[in-house]
Formats: structure tokens, sequence, C-alpha cells
């Protein structure tokens, strides 16, 4: 582990911001602290050789109607409904609130109680007690929709 010092100042700090942003671009960052010392920002930058970290926008996209099966998808497709709801009920972003790939997680695991939200990975505590009952009632729904299309056939 490496650390650099920066101190960008508040006047005429345009060079100084580069130079700070050049250098995150193109290390491997673990951990960057700030702190305000009244003519700027001071930034240390905990870093290791290693090049780039693979940004979160080059991941291959994932198509979720091939990697689950209809009746997971239509699930899917109701979890991602009920997070666009909270998400502009809340005035967040979705992905805030559980990414696609926790979706799909929950929907593989047929996760249908609280206790079992633990087992998808990223979801904590305080998500889990805001949101868990609003995707917990979808799952259910889903469940009481099946059962009685089973019962129909």
């Amino acid at each position: 582990m490496q650390f650099n010092v920066f101190f960008i100042p508040f006047r005429d700090g345009e060079t100084e911001e580069r130079e700070l942003n050049n250098f995150l671009s193109s290390k491997r960052i673990l951990s960057v602290d700030k702190l305000f010392e009244g003519t700027g920002w001071s930034f240390c930058v905990e870093w290791i050789e290693g090049g780039k970290v693979q940004s979160l926008k080059s991941r291959p996209k994932v198509d979720y109607r091939e990697t689950l099966s209809v009746e997971e998808f239509s699930l899917f497709s109701k979890l991602r409904d009920k997070r666009k709801q909270l998400a502009s009920r809340d005035g967040v972003q979705v992905y805030t609130i559980m990414t696609n790939e926790q979706l799909a997680d929950l929907v593989r695991k047929n996760i249908n109680t609280i206790e079992g939200f633990k087992e998808i990975s990223g979801v904590g505590e305080s998500r889990l007690k805001k949101y868990g009952m609003e995707f917990i009632k979808v799952v259910e729904e889903n469940e009481g929709k099946q059962n009685l299309t089973s019962e129909e056939s």
C-alpha cells in the first residue's frame, strides 16, 4: 500500500484538481480521506500497484430473460416495478434500493421471508428494515397468483 497527499486550494486550484483526478483514474484506489483545512481541501489517497479497477459501467450487461425461467422473470419484473416505485417515492436511484443482480438472486433463491433476505449479498440491516417487507409482499402476492393458476388447471 502506498499513500499520496494532495492539497487543492479554494482559489485557482484547477491544476491541482486535474492532477488529483488524473492520479485517481490511473491507480487502483483503496480509500480517499478528505479534510477541510481552511484554505482548501487535503486528500489522502491510499492505493496499490496494479492499474485501474474495472469500472462498473464496463461490466457486461446481463439479460435476465435468458438467465431466469419464465416464472422467475415474471417475479423479477414485478420486483423491479416495486423498486422503481420505492425509488420514486424516496427520491433515490433504483440501484440504491437493490441492484438487478440482488433482485435476481432474491428470485433464484426463492426468498420470501425477512430472514431470507440476509442471504442476499450487499443487503444490510437498514435496507432490509426500510424495504424488505415491500419486496416480501410482492413475492407473496406472486405466490398467491401462481397457486390460483395451478389450482385452476
